[in-house]
C-alpha cells in the first residue's frame, strides 16, 4: 500500500509539480491582478527592466510588455548583427480590392455595404488603407526567434533605377507625439517616448487550453449596505471539484433565530436579517495618510451549535490569501471593485512549451462583473409575528 502511495505522489508531482496552498509569487491580492517584471538585454546593449501585463488567460503577446525607465549599458553580451537581402511583396489580404481597372472580382465582401459612423474612426481607417493606399505597402519577410528582442537598424530600397534609398523609421522624427508613428514598439510609462526594438515572448505563438473554474469570488458594490461584498460563487471541494457556494450555504443549517421572540407580543424584534454564508462583507477603511481608502475584509456573525457567536469566514483561496501585509487583515483597494464589479477565477490551464514539453497549472482570470448587488442585510427590525 505505501509504495503504491508513493508512485502515486511521484506521478502527481510529475504531470502537475509540487502541490500547495501558497499564493502565486506574482499575484497581488490587493490588486486583483498579477505583477511581473522581465530583465532583458536590448539590441543596444543595455539591461532594462519590462513589465508585464497578462491577458485573460494569462497569455503575454508582444503588446504586453512596457518599458520602465532607461535602459543601463551592460557589457556582459553584444547584441546580434544581421543583413539581409530579400525582395518585397505586396500586401494581401482577405477581400482586398484588385489594383487593377476593370477586374471581375468575387462578391465575397461588398465594400459598398460599410456602414461607419462619425466616432468609428478605426473603420474609417482601415476602409481607407483598403480602398485606396492598399496597394502601397509592402511586406518583408523575416524570422525572428521566440524569446529574443529586434531592432531593425536601417532599411534601404534598391529600386528597378538602381538608387538606394534609406528608409528611417516613421517614430525616429524629433517633434510632437502626435506626429510620430509606430504600431509595433513598446511605450515607457509616464513619457511620450517609445522603444526602439520589438519583444517577440515565447507565449505569443503558444495556445492555452482551459478547464472549468475551479474557484470564483464575484466582487460587487451594495449601496445600501454601503460597502463591497466577496460572494464565493464557486468553490473547491475535498475532491479537488467546484462546488456551487450556494449548495453549501444551503446544507449548512439556518442562520441565528431573533434573539427576542415573544410569543405573546404581536412583534418580535430582529437584531439583523440573514445572509448567505458565501457572501463576505467587506468594509471601508481608511489609510494611514488618510488619502485612500480600501475595502477590508470583514465577517458576519452567528452562534454555533455550542452556543457561543463565532465568525464566518470564508472558505476559498482567493478571499484568504497569504502574501498580505499584516497577517489576517486583507485589504482591498477600492478602484479595484467598481460599481460594475469584478470576478477573480481560478481555473486549470494547458500548454505546451516551445520544447515540446506540456505544462499544467492553476491560473487566476479576472474578469468584468455583471453590476451591483444587494445581500439584504438589514438592523433592527420589527416584524409581525403569525
Amino acid at each position: 500500500m505505501g509504495s503504491a502511495l508513493e508512485r502515486l505522489v511521484e506521478w502527481v508531482r510529475a504531470v502537475y509539480g509540487e502541490l500547495g496552498t501558497a499564493d502565486p509569487p506574482a499575484w497581488r491580492p490587493e490588486r486583483l491582478e498579477y505583477d511581473v517584471r522581465v530583465r532583458a538585454m536590448t539590441p543596444a546593449g543595455s539591461a532594462v527592466t519590462l513589465a508585464a501585463y497578462p491577458g485573460r488567460f494569462g497569455d503575454f503577446d508582444w503588446y504586453a510588455f512596457d518599458q520602465l525607465g532607461p535602459g543601463e549599458r551592460d557589457g556582459r553580451s553584444e547584441p546580434e548583427t544581421t543583413t539581409r537581402s530579400l525582395l518585397p511583396i505586396h500586401v494581401r489580404f482577405r477581400g482586398m480590392p484588385n489594383t487593377r481597372w476593370w477586374h471581375f472580382e468575387r462578391g465575397s465582401m461588398n465594400l459598398a455595404d460599410v456602414k461607419a459612423d462619425r466616432s468609428e474612426l478605426s473603420k474609417l481607417i482601415l476602409i481607407d488603407f483598403m480602398l485606396v493606399h492598399g496597394n502601397d505597402w509592402f511586406v518583408v519577410p523575416f524570422t525572428q526567434e521566440v524569446g529574443t528582442l529586434c531592432r531593425v537598424d536601417a532599411v534601404l530600397v534598391h529600386d528597378v533605377f538602381g538608387d538606394t534609398t534609406l528608409i528611417p523609421p516613421a517614430n525616429a522624427q524629433t517633434g510632437a507625439p502626435a506626429e510620430r508613428w509606430s504600431l509595433f514598439a513598446l511605450t515607457v510609462p509616464g513619457t511620450a517616448a517609445t522603444a526602439d526594438y520589438f519583444v517577440l515572448p515565447p507565449s505569443a505563438p503558444s495556445a492555452t487550453l482551459g478547464g472549468e473554474a475551479l474557484e470564483e469570488v464575484r466582487f460587487l458594490r451594495d449601496e445600501m449596505f454601503n460597502s463591497a461584498w466577496g460572494l464565493e460563487h464557486t468553490i473547491e471541494n475535498g475532491l479537488g471539484q467546484p462546488w456551487s457556494g450556494h449548495e453549501r450555504a444551503q446544507q449548512i443549517a439556518p442562520l441565528h433565530e431573533p434573539l427576542v421572540n415573544d410569543t405573546e407580543s404581536p412583534l418580535k424584534y430582529v437584531i439583523e436579517t440573514d445572509v448567505p454564508l458565501n457572501w463576505i462583507p467587506f468594509l471601508p477603511v481608511a489609510e494611514a495618510n488618510g488619502r485612500a481608502i480600501t475595502f477590508q475584509r470583514a465577517a458576519m456573525l452567528r452562534p454555533n451549535e455550542a452556543g457561543t457567536i463565532q465568525r464566518v469566514e470564508p472558505v476559498g483561496r482567493i478571499l484568504r490569501p497569504q502574501r498580505v501585509d499584516t497577517p489576517g487583515v486583507y485589504k482591498i483597494r477600492e478602484e479595484e471593485i467598481p460599481r460594475t464589479g469584478v470576478r477573480v477565477s481560478r481555473l486549470v490551464r494547458r500548454t505546451r512549451w516551445i520544447d515540446g514539453s506540456t505544462h499544467i497549472w492553476i491560473a487566476r482570470a479576472k474578469t468584468a462583473g455583471a453590476g451591483e448587488g444587494s445581500s439584504g442585510l438589514r438592523f433592527d427590525l420589527a416584524i409581525s409575528q403569525p
